[in-house]
């Protein structure tokens, strides 16, 4: 996509918000100057696009994409949601045939469209969990996108977090705790450094829930409880804070098991697994909800388990 692609969408959002070019391009540029913009023969000025995203209720980001992405942002904003909803699902079949049709029309670009990279880290997601590739292929294909060649690219969204946080999880999965809590701590400070230069317009970052619950999850394996459990009441804090409850039924999963650890009182312990089952439930995680009735029904009261 490009400039032309780029005029062709200020003009629909101009036209969806009842704007003539003259009415669009006051205070901005002359209505001329629009004018060949929406035609694809210039591209405007990143200026001139931040007024004329203000005016049309869009971000800068969503007008850029048209220029480094080779399919309508619209259309990856789908592909993203639906890729997001099958991982909470764990369908890595359906995550890896969906992938394997969009990489077929993205380019890579000369620094790598930011498209085509979360194209490829969910490729090397759904082949590990699906055994199509083993662990030693997938983390050299994961740390390929860490690499000097995507080293700009991969900042955008956070994706760089995200991956370190994915070879932190495999690394846990395989009984390497300590290379986990290496690769956890480098997604933390990779975050870090991107929150003290986020500008205070973006919406909030959430995936620091997803890096404390992991931690967390490595600590348990270790049999850590105790510094599990404060990484657990971390990611809960946070989730409160961002008022976000994708992984805040994990959380109290995790704490109920690190109470039985501790050997805390059997109120103390039931009261986090109701917590648990009760966000469970109202999110339709059918999946977990079995999970903890099979396996603490001790904890759950008789007639509200699953």
């Amino acid at each position: 996509m490009g400039a032309e692609e780029l005029g062709l969408e200020i003009a629909n959002q101009r036209k969806k918000m009842n704007f003539t070019q003259a009415e669009l391009a006051k205070g901005i540029c002359s209505q001329p100057a629009l004018s060949v913009i929406e035609k694809g023969e210039v591209s405007p000025t990143l200026e001139n696009l931040f007024y004329f995203s203000l005016k049309l209720n869009k971000s800068v980001d969503y007008f850029l994409q048209y220029l480094i992405e080779d399919k309508d942002p619209d259309h990856i904003n789908r592909v993203i949601q639906t890729i997001e909803k099958l991982t909470v699902e764990q369908k890595y079949r359906d995550i890896y045939q969906l992938v394997d049709k969009e990489s077929e029309s993205v380019k890579e670009g000369t620094g790598g469209s930011w498209f085509y990279l979360y194209l490829k880290w969910y490729r090397a997601v759904s082949t590990y969990h699906l055994k199509l590739s083993d662990e030693e292929e997938t983390l050299i294909n994961l740390k390929e996108l860490l690499g000097e060649k995507y080293s700009l690219i991969n900042k955008k969204d956070f994706l760089s977090v995200k991956i370190y946080n994915t070879i932190a999880f495999i690394h846990a999965e395989n009984g390497r705790e300590k290379e986990a809590l290496i690769n956890f701590q480098k997604a933390l400070n990779t975050e870090l450094a991107y929150m003290e230069n986020r500008i205070p317009t973006q919406d909030p970052n959430i995936y620091r829930i997803r890096l404390y619950y992991n931690i967390a999850k490595t600590h348990y394996d270790l049999k850590n409880f105790n510094e599990a459990k404060e990484w657990i009441n971390k990611g809960i804090r946070q989730s409160r804070k961002e008022e976000n409850m994708s992984l805040l039924g994990n959380l109290y999963y995790y704490l109920g098991q690190c109470l039985e650890k501790a050997g805390s009182s059997p109120n103390e312990i039931s009261s986090a697994y109701r917590t648990a089952r009760d966000i469970f439930a109202f999110l339709g995680r059918d999946h977990y909800l079995e999970i903890l009735s099979n396996l603490k029904e001790e904890y759950l009261d008789p007639m509200e388990k699953v």
